[in-house]
């Protein structure tokens, strides 16, 4: 794996997080949301043109579609519906750190024979057990969902 692995494995959980509460703040100024949602649909087109191998694939039909339809709403729906649909992406992207941790780290990690998870590789990499990983996600969420509460709610 290239780059710095702890970075990279603490990437999905807490990145999924930082981007759900960037999301969260942005929708909370009135107006925003026609931007941002024409922002995230041409990223989500950027990076399926990027990623996405065969070109002619369900996965790229399916993200290109969803960023056309991003970018066709930013133009067309009104602010309010907009800051909506930024707030709803924003709040699933938080739930989900959280419901991905549970069930990576919490429930599943728990069993024997579990499924690979980021926590069990960064257990491996540095020896701190993956519950105490993913105790440490849920609580940086937290936290964060604490201190910046107010602008985003």
């Amino acid at each position: 794996m290239g780059g710095l692995q702890i970075l990279i494995l603490n990437g999905g959980y807490l990145g999924s997080l930082c981007a759900g509460l960037a999301l969260l703040r942005l929708s909370r100024t009135d107006g925003r949301g026609r931007f941002v949602l024409g922002l995230l649909g041409v990223l989500l087109g950027v990076a399926g043109l990027w990623w996405f191998r065969p070109v002619l694939s369900f996965g790229f039909a399916y993200v290109s579609l969803v960023a056309i339809l991003l970018v066709g709403i930013a133009l067309r729906a009104s602010p309010v519906l907009s800051d909506w649909l930024v707030r709803t992406v924003g709040l699933f992207s938080v739930l989900y750190a959280a419901l991905d941790v549970r069930s990576d780290v919490l429930s599943y990690g728990l069993s024997a024979g579990s499924t690979p998870s980021d926590a069990a590789a960064l257990a491996a990499a540095t020896g701190v057990p993956a519950l105490l990983w993913g105790l440490g996600w849920m609580l940086v969420g937290g936290l964060f969902l604490f201190r910046f509460r107010r602008q985003i709610f």
